[in-house]
C-alpha cells in the first residue's frame, strides 16, 4: 500500500513547471497588476516632474590643409634643426577632441545666453543648476555637466562632424551648439595666426642674414675692383675676380629665393580663410529630448512586474517549505530550536 503522505510530498519536491507557474501567476494577478501599475504610474509622475531637456544639433566640415613652410625655408630649417617644416593635416577627430577640451568648454561656459523663459541673459555657468562651495569646484562641476550634455560624432566617410547639445531650453540648446562651433573656429584661428607669425619671423630672420651675406660679398668684389682696376691678363687676379663674382651671384640667388619665401610667409600670416565650413546651423528644437515619458513608464511597469513575480515566487517557496518535511527542513528546525534553547537560560538569569 502506498504511503499517502509520500505521494503528496513527491510532487511538491519537484521543480515549478510551466503550467503551475501560469496558474500561480493567475492566482496572484491582482498583486502583479497592482505592483506593475503602481510603479509605472510612479515612474510617469517622476518623468513629468523632471526638468525637460532639448537637443539641438549642428554639423560642420573642418578644413584639412597642409600647414608647412615652403620648400626653401623647410630645407633651411632642417639644417638648423628646427621643427617648423611639414605638419600633418588635422583630422576631424582632432576637432572632435578639441570640442571637449577645457579651453573651448570654458569659453562656452563664460559666454552669456538668454535664460530660458526670461528676457535677461547670464553666463551659461550661472544658467546651469550647479551648487558648489568654491568657484574652482563650481567650474569643474560645470565642465563635467557640459561634457555630459555634449555629443560629438565624426563621420569617417564624409569627415562631417556632428555636434549635439542638450539644454533646459530649446533656444538655449541651439545657441550653445552654435557657440561651440564659433569657439572652436576662434581657437583654431588664433592657433593658425600663431603658426603663421612664427613662420614669418623665421623667414624674416633668414632674409636678414642673406642680405648681410650678400652685402659682404658685394663689398669684397667692390674692394677687389678698386684695388685691381687692370686685372685682365693676370691669371691669379682673374681667378680671384671669378671667385668673388661667383660669391655675389650665389648670394643674390639665395636672397631672391628667401625674399619670395618671406613674401609667401607674410601672405600666409594674414590668411583669414575660415578653417571650418558650417553645413547646418543649430535651430531651436520643437520637442524635448529628455525625459522620455513612455520609456520611464515602460521601465516602471517592467520593474513592478518583476518585483511582483519575485514576491509571488518567494511566497510559493516559503509555503512549500512549510509543507515539506525533508531532512533539510528538519535540520533547519532543529538548529532553530537549539538556538532558542541557548538563549532561554540567559534570559531567565
Amino acid at each position: 500500500m502506498a504511503d499517502p503522505s509520500g505521494a503528496a510530498a513527491a510532487p511538491s519536491e519537484q521543480g515549478l513547471g510551466l503550467l503551475e507557474l501560469m496558474a500561480l501567476l493567475l492566482d496572484h494577478r491582482a498583486l502583479l497588476a497592482a505592483l506593475s501599475l503602481g510603479f509605472g504610474a510612479a515612474a510617469l509622475v517622476v518623468a513629468m516632474l523632471m526638468h525637460p531637456l532639448y537637443k539641438a544639433e549642428t554639423t560642420f566640415v573642418p578644413e584639412t590643409r597642409q600647414a608647412s613652410l615652403p620648400a626653401g625655408l623647410s630645407s633651411i630649417a632642417g639644417q638648423f634643426g628646427l621643427s617648423v617644416g611639414n605638419q600633418g593635416s588635422q583630422s576631424p577627430y582632432f576637432y572632435g577632441d578639441l570640442l571637449r577640451s577645457r579651453e573651448v568648454m570654458t569659453q562656452v561656459l563664460r559666454t552669456r545666453f538668454r535664460r530660458p523663459g526670461r528676457t535677461d541673459s547670464a553666463a551659461l555657468l550661472d544658467i546651469l543648476p550647479i551648487s558648489a562651495t568654491t568657484p574652482r569646484s563650481r567650474l569643474d562641476k560645470a565642465l563635467r555637466k557640459l561634457d555630459d550634455r555634449l555629443g560629438v560624432i565624426v563621420d569617417e566617410q564624409t569627415n562631417v562632424v556632428h555636434v549635439a547639445v542638450e539644454m533646459p531650453g530649446p533656444q538655449l540648446a541651439a545657441d550653445v551648439a552654435n557657440r561651440f562651433v564659433v569657439a572652436l573656429d576662434s581657437f583654431n584661428q588664433v592657433t593658425r595666426r600663431s603658426q603663421g607669425r612664427a613662420q614669418r619671423v623665421f623667414a624674416e630672420d633668414q632674409l636678414t642674414e642673406a642680405q648681410h651675406a650678400l652685402n659682404d660679398a658685394e663689398d669684397a668684389l667692390r674692394t677687389f675692383l678698386v684695388r685691381n682696376r687692370s686685372y685682365q691678363g693676370w691669371p691669379q687676379l682673374e681667378l680671384e675676380y671669378e671667385r668673388l663674382q661667383r660669391q655675389v651671384t650665389m648670394r643674390q640667388e639665395v636672397y631672391q629665393n628667401l625674399y619670395r619665401e618671406y613674401e609667401s610667409a607674410r601672405l600666409e600670416e594674414v590668411n583669414d580663410t575660415p578653417i571650418i565650413t558650417v553645413m547646418d546651423s543649430a535651430v531651436a528644437p520643437t520637442r524635448k529630448s529628455k525625459p522620455v515619458r513612455w520609456a520611464f513608464t515602460v521601465l516602471g511597469l517592467t520593474f513592478g512586474a518583476l518585483l511582483g513575480l519575485f514576491i509571488v515566487l518567494l511566497r510559493h517557496y516559503v509555503a512549500r517549505l512549510r509543507v515539506m518535511d525533508g531532512p533539510g527542513v528538519r535540520a533547519l528546525g532543529t538548529a532553530w530550536r537549539r538556538a532558542r534553547a541557548r538563549r532561554s537560560p540567559r534570559s531567565a538569569e
